[in-house]
């Protein structure tokens, strides 16, 4: 018998998920929307990202564009995000919970005070870099394909030995993150 989606019940079709190709999809993109219910229909959006055209930032983009109540966003290269947001800009930014992981544990190896960034929405706080893998395969996004660094590959490992490692030091994370604004 072969695999079955765990949210319709009907043939799974996608290797490394749950779900069949349209549940995933509906998933991803209701998550994303869950993070961008704060912020109001604007005409000045952006999406800050390191890389133009990496993944993260073209799912972000593509997802954002298929919001009723958002407009096309620009894209913006990180070091712009604050200025940007300074002119009221609605500043978004497109980290997958595997990115937050690892800028979490960035943080505590390096000791430092991290990446200085502004107040950004983070659209893909909540989904895995493998999720968006697949996501993009579907809706056929064409994206660059990122370096892995050996921490990314240290996190991948210890996610594959004990599943659900990602998301807890992505909730880690936004847990630190808010304690430290108080």
């Amino acid at each position: 018998m072969g695999k079955t989606c765990n949210r319709c019940g009907k043939r799974s079709m996608l290797e490394g998920s749950e779900h069949c190709g349209i549940c995933l999809c509906e998933i991803i993109e209701k998550r994303a929307e869950k993070s961008l219910a704060g912020t109001s229909p604007t005409r000045k959006l952006a999406i800050a990202s390191e890389e133009k055209f990496s993944l993260g930032c073209v799912a972000a983009s593509f997802i954002v564009q298929n919001t009723s109540k958002h407009v096309k966003p620009r894209i913006i290269r990180l070091p712009d995000a604050e200025r940007l947001a300074e002119n009221g800009t609605t500043v978004l930014t497109a980290k997958c919970s595997d990115d937050a992981a690892i800028g979490l544990l960035q943080h505590f190896l390096s000791r430092d005070a991290g990446d200085k960034e502004c107040h950004a929405i983070n659209v893909l706080e909540s989904i895995t870099e493998k999720e968006l893998e697949l996501y993009a395969a579907i809706k056929r996004l064409k994206y660059a394909k990122a370096k892995k660094d050996s921490l990314k590959q240290g996190i991948q490992a210890l996610q594959s030995r004990y599943p659900g490692t990602v998301e807890a030091l992505a909730r880690s994370s936004r847990k630190i993150n808010e304690l430290m604004k108080r």
